[in-house]
């Protein structure tokens, strides 16, 4: 079976900064990307001075158990696997999954480009309606769209370095 679970995992924290509390975050306090919410259902009874201190270890544990296991990282196509891993990250599991599951529903026969293609559209169009109806958020449009931007090129680029290389992908 294969993985990027490493290679997507060191993408997606390029993107997500160290601690930080921001009041208009709904997420709340977060470190490397991980809510303190998150971090609690995997180490019960953890302070918000732990998460502030998460290690590098715990970090890997919970993004490959909360996030790429239930995404079924390991079934999808290169590039399409860190796409949805990436949206999982920023806007839930249950929101990406959909996401994708609608997007192969729509067109079964995809190749990975355009699936990729698809996620990623529909990722912009959910965070500007969440921007719409949260002004609030608008703080964060310029980054959430500079992630959406660079994660739609690393995908492609997988994919078309997995199709080039004969790479064999499991479409799920």
């Amino acid at each position: 079976m294969k993985t990027n679970f490493e290679k997507s995992l060191k993408l997606v924290l390029n993107h997500e900064g160290g601690f930080a509390d921001d009041p208009d975050d709904p997420g709340g306090a977060t470190n490397k990307g991980i809510t303190l919410r998150t971090f609690r259902a995997a180490y019960p009874h953890s302070t918000l001075e732990d998460l502030e201190t998460i290690g590098d270890n715990q970090v890997q544990q919970i993004y490959k158990k909360d996030y790429w296991d239930l995404i079924g990282g390991d079934t999808l196509p290169l590039g399409v696997d860190y796409a949805v891993f990436d949206f999982a990250v920023n806007s839930g599991v249950t929101l990406a999954t959909s996401m994708y599951k609608r997007a192969r529903a729509e067109k079964p026969d995809m190749s990975a480009e355009e699936l990729i293609r698809s996620i990623c559209a529909r990722r912009r169009l959910y965070l500007n309606d969440l921007i719409i109806t949260k002004p609030k958020l608008k703080k964060f449009e310029r980054g959430w769209g500079k992630r959406v931007d660079d994660v739609y090129r690393a995908a492609i680029m997988m994919a078309q370095n997995s199709r080039a290389t004969g790479a064999v992908s499991v479409m799920a």
